[in-house]
């Protein structure tokens, strides 16, 4: 079938914070909950980042998920992928494996990846790929629910969120993570600390899709003060960053053309995150 056109899109109006004097001193700044512009920037220039609660799924979801990932890890299904830069390659941060409808790929950075699928005719009743695909299917339709609550008249099209591929990280503590043979870098631009994921955009993707992302961080309660965040920041050289701190089992979506106009990045925490 034909991918469905999708019209250009304008980029969200940038937000100038009140305080600074310039673009630039606007741009590098860093907001985060609670902070006085916070929730006005993340209207105006972040339209199209959604997060839901954890209770949002019915709590036996998580629990099961939780299963699932770990017997996924036992079976060493998480592996780093060696990407080349140049002259030089190097190993990934996080271990990561795909998985999705049978002869699925992910291409990104020069590198593609091919799925373990979760529900053809090899793959056993009771394979957590299964359960991957039950918590797949219950994104999509939360993903459609939430593209209609957040209508957005800037963009002429909600795009696909039909996810038919799960790319799956699995991120060490930081500590850990600092002293691995593949130490985590910091973020320069605005001394966010060590990142497990770089500023990036999602690849590989449908123009205008939605894009979901569930997170659980091991050893952390989903009333504790979480310690894994996720950046944001906007390509107009005005808004400033975003900071979003993530409560375990919660679920954040880029709706529409968010991935086009926002890059974002996975800053590291204290435990074991999927």
């Amino acid at each position: 079938t034909t991918p469905t056109k999708i019209a250009a899109s304008r980029p969200p109006p940038c937000y100038r914070l009140s305080s600074a004097q310039t673009d630039e001193e606007s741009s590098g700044h860093v907001l985060m909950p609670g902070d006085g512009e916070y929730a006005d920037c993340l209207t105006k220039a972040y339209a199209g980042f959604h997060v839901d609660p954890p209770s949002v799924l019915p709590h036996g979801t998580h629990d099961t998920i939780t299963t699932a990932f770990e017997q996924m890890y036992s079976a060493g299904y998480f592996q780093r992928d060696v990407l080349a830069a140049g002259n030089t390659v190097s190993p990934t941060f996080v271990r990561r494996t795909l998985v999705g409808n049978t002869g699925m790929t992910y291409l990104y950075q020069k590198l593609r990846i091919f799925a373990f699928p979760w529900c053809d005719d090899l793959t056993a009743s009771k394979s957590p790929l299964r359960v991957v695909k039950a918590l797949n299917d219950a994104l999509v339709e939360r993903a459609r629910a939430v593209l209609l609550e957040h209508k957005d008249q800037r963009v002429q099209s909600d795009g696909s969120c039909d996810f038919n591929v799960t790319l799956i990280n699995l991120m060490d503590p930081m500590d850990e993570a600092l002293k691995s043979d593949v130490p985590l870098k910091n973020e320069t631009k605005y001394g966010m600390g060590p990142t497990s994921v770089s500023w990036h955009s999602d690849s590989s993707l449908q123009p205008g899709s939605t894009v979901g992302v569930y997170h659980q961080a091991y050893g952390e309660g989903e009333t504790t003060d979480p310690t894994w965040h996720v950046g944001l920041k906007t390509l107009d050289l005005v808004s400033p960053a975003l900071r979003v701190p993530l409560a375990t089992n919660s679920t954040y979506y880029m709706l529409r053309d968010f991935n086009k106009h926002h890059h974002h990045a996975v800053l590291a925490g204290s435990t074991k995150r999927y």
